[in-house]
This record gives C-alpha cells, structure tokens and sequence, in this order.
C-alpha cells in the first residue's frame, strides 16, 4: 500500500507467543495508540493528495480526521469486534480497520455536506470536489475490503444505510412521519453501518451482532438526536428533521395539542417563530425524557447481551460498552 508506515509492526514475544503493540496484558485495547496506527495508514493514501492545497494545508487536518478518530473510531470498533474472536491485532487488521475507517469517513462528510454541517471542507475543497471525495474514499474503501466483504447482505446492509439518509434529508416533522417510521426508516442510516462493519469482523456471530447493533444503534442514534436539541451548530431542530425528540413531543393524547405543537412546527419553518420557543416545546412534552429512557433501555440490553454471550471477556465487554458509550449513565 502506498506510503504505508507501520509502528504497529513492532513486535514482541510475551509468554511464547506473538503480541502486538497496541495491546495490552489482559483483555483490553490501548486505543489511543492503535488509533495512531490507523491515522498513520490512512496518511499513507495518495487518494487524498490531489485535494491538499499548495499553501502546506492538508484535507485530513481541515476533516479534523485525527481529532475525530480520537473521539470515535469506527476502525477501532472493527478492532473490537475482532478481538472478542482472541484475534490480536496485526498489520492486516490494521490495514482493514483503515479501510473501514475510510468507509464510514465518505458516510460522515455526505451527512455533513448534506446537512450543510462542515462548512470548512466546502471552503477549502468545494461543494463539488467534496462529493467526488466522498466518491473516491467509497471507492478505496470498499475495493481494499473486498476479499473481507459478507457478500451481497454486506452491501445490502450499506444500501439500508443509504436509504434511511435519503429518508433524513427529504422528510421533516410535518410530514406524517411516526415513530414507528423512524425506526423501520431512518435508524438504518445507524444500525445499517453498524451490521456492516460487525459482518465484516466477524461473520460467524452474524445473527448475534444483527440483534446487538439493532439495540446498540438505536441507543447511539437516539442518544445524537437528543445532543442535537442542545447544540446550536446542528441542523436537525432548524431542519425540522423527523428525529425522535421532534416526533415524539407531537405524539400527544389530546388531539389540540398536537395541533399545537404541528402548527408551532410549521410556524418556525415559515420564520415566524423562534427555535427556542420549539426547543421549549420538545421540552415541556417530556420527549426528552421518553427518549432517555428508551435509549437506557436499550443500554441495558446490549449490557445483558454481552454479558451472556461472552461471560469469560468481562473486562473487554466493560471496555468495549464504555467505548461506545453504552455502558452505564452517559
């Protein structure tokens, strides 16, 4: 692979077998430095070349990639669910979480161009050359994960994901949409990324990681949605998205408050309205808190699910939970 650099490939013996650098005694991961592995091989790929400026700026620093890897990174998740299979960690699997981590990558900045969330990547590369990126890093992605790809119900699971983004750009609020449409419609956009990179790493536990990231995807899902309330620099509430806070404050026994709150609604996208009065709204219906526990729920879910499944790997299933921030109060 071009411009590959591995750090990772010093290795160690321990005990007569074969360690790599980035693990630890026990059953868990130092993230932080297999993380730098990662950025290290993503660095590497000449596909971004063309995108960088002459003035020494590089795209993967206006992405603010490192940054965002440092928070979550979908490669280290595939590293996760590869170790509950005792697989360590070598240049291969280092490789392959790269690739997924350039998967997931074109997946955020088409949500971010779509929602009109980076402003800086339109800045410095345009609205057009973003969408060739997202293009080029599908590309890359999916031809280096060929020989790993679950097949036809891999890609199957990647165009669910695709459609439920569709469904989140081209409807709001005030389209009729239920929560039950929400879940069957739009959490794919979540839960289908998800059951991809979990077939990829581990396709002989198939069905178990399909019911485990359904849970997990809502609680992750619902979790962004409920962020998004708060923070100015989302889209979702000045969008009128159909997320399940917005959804739910209409779902109202009494007949004249949803009417209420569907012409509040309507009100704010004709301006004449602030965003405040329908963030007052959300939270005096008490969506907020049906949300919340919904997503503890299914929290809990995920906890039991490990637990019962890998009873021997507590301390992974523990790190692995607080990974995804689905261990415990979050």
């Amino acid at each position: 692979m071009d411009g590959l650099c591995w750090r990772i490939t010093d290795l160690y013996i321990w005990f007569g077998r074969i360690r790599p650098l980035g693990l630890k005694k026990g059953d868990g991961m130092e993230t932080a430095a297999v993380v730098e592995d990662i950025i290290l091989d993503i660095q590497g790929r000449t596909l971004f070349h063309k995108y960088n400026k002459n003035d020494g700026s590089e795209l993967l620093t206006v992405i603010n990639l490192p940054h965002r890897m440092k928070q979550f990174s979908w490669g280290i998740l595939y590293l996760y669910l590869r170790s509950f299979k005792r697989e360590s960690i070598t240049p291969a699997s280092i490789e392959a979480a790269a690739n997924i981590e350039l998967l997931c990558l074109a997946s955020k900045i088409m949500d971010d161009v779509l929602d009109g969330d980076n402003v800086e990547l339109e800045e410095y590369i345009g609205r057009s050359n973003a969408i060739i990126l997202i293009t080029d890093l599908m590309f890359e992605s999916l031809k280096n994960l060929h020989d790993l790809s679950p097949g036809e119900e891999g890609y199957g699971y990647l165009q669910s994901a695709l459609s439920g983004e569709w469904v989140d750009v081209n409807r709001t609020v005030l389209d009729g949409m239920s929560e039950k449409l929400y879940y069957n419609e739009i959490l794919p956009k979540t839960v289908g990324v998800l059951k991809y990179v979990a077939a990829v790493a581990d396709v002989d536990r198939k069905v178990f990681w399909e019911e485990f990231f359904t849970h997990a995807g809502i609680a992750l899902q619902i979790g962004n949605d409920l962020h998004a309330v708060f923070d100015e620099r989302k889209s979702d509430i000045a969008r009128l998205k159909p997320t399940l806070p917005l959804l739910k404050a209409m779902d109202h026994a009494d007949e004249s408050k949803r009417a209420e709150l569907k012409a509040l609604y309507a009100s704010f996208a004709e301006g004449r309205c602030s965003m405040e009065e329908v963030k007052k709204a959300i939270i005096e219906s008490g969506a907020l808190e049906y949300c919340i526990l919904i997503r503890e729920m299914c929290k809990e879910t995920c906890t039991r699910m490990l637990l019962v499944h890998f009873p021997e790997d507590r301390v992974l299933v523990h790190e692995f939970l607080t990974y995804l921030r689905l261990a415990g109060e979050s």
